[in-house]
């Protein structure tokens, strides 16, 4: 939604959404930010607005550009990255936090990012925070000594992903998942097939290699869209 608004120069993607006009996708339980081919969405003319102000004097004018929630769930995080340092670079920010141990992490990031790059440090002091209470506990024990660990760095599309019923929105969703690690060109070939099979063993659905409604309807159920 915000990036079909933002063609037409209209930044609050929020208030088309609400618009009467639009009712039929909040009916049908669209997504703002994942809508479907074939969906219309109703976008009103642009309105200029003016503002009185003397003359002979320096203002200032602040554009309204409303934020976006980024909610990142990191499944099956290595123990060795829960507590550590992680950064996530946004556009032109950059944010700085603690990786809890839920492998949740959500901030709010300009309106108009499309990608965004998050690197997570290993814990090297020990300490790890869940992120519920504030409690924090040492791991490991005296005279341990930890593996050589790098920093995990991963490319975010934002708002980038194809519906569920297609081959390539099936591959997205698996490769969120960490179920497919392959190209994301839509081919429903080998790798993607072990990967659907892998999901279902995982998911406890029927054996199989096919997509069908219930492999779209557990994809969307786990993966959140």
């Amino acid at each position: 939604m915000a990036r079909v608004v933002r063609q037409y120069g209209i930044r609050n993607w929020r208030r088309v959404f609400r618009l009467e006009e639009n009712r039929g996708l909040r009916e049908q339980g669209r997504q703002p930010h994942l809508l479907q081919p074939g969906d219309n969405v109703f976008v009103p003319d642009r309105v200029s607005k003016r503002e009185s102000c003397d003359v002979n004097r320096a203002h200032e004018f602040v554009v309204d550009e409303p934020p976006h929630d980024l909610i990142v769930e990191l499944q099956g995080v290595p123990a060795s990255q829960v507590g550590g340092l992680y950064k996530l670079e946004a556009g032109t920010d950059t944010f700085n936090g603690i990786l809890r141990a839920d492998g949740r992490i959500q901030q709010a990031i300009r309106y108009d990012v499309e990608e965004a790059k998050l690197t997570i440090e290993p814990n090297r002091s020990g300490q790890v925070f869940d992120g519920v209470k504030g409690r924090s506990a040492k791991r490991g024990g005296p005279g341990q000594s930890s593996p050589q660990i790098v920093a995990i760095q991963l490319v975010l599309k934002v708002g980038f992903l194809s519906p569920a019923a297609e081959t390539r929105g099936v591959q997205e969703r698996l490769a969120n998942l960490g179920y497919y690690g392959g190209e994301l060109d839509g081919d429903a070939g080998g790798a993607t097939k072990a990967a659907i099979a892998d999901f279902r063993q995982g998911t406890g659905l029927p054996q199989g290699e096919e997509i069908d409604e219930g492999l779209i309807a557990t994809l969307r159920e786990r993966h959140g869209c």
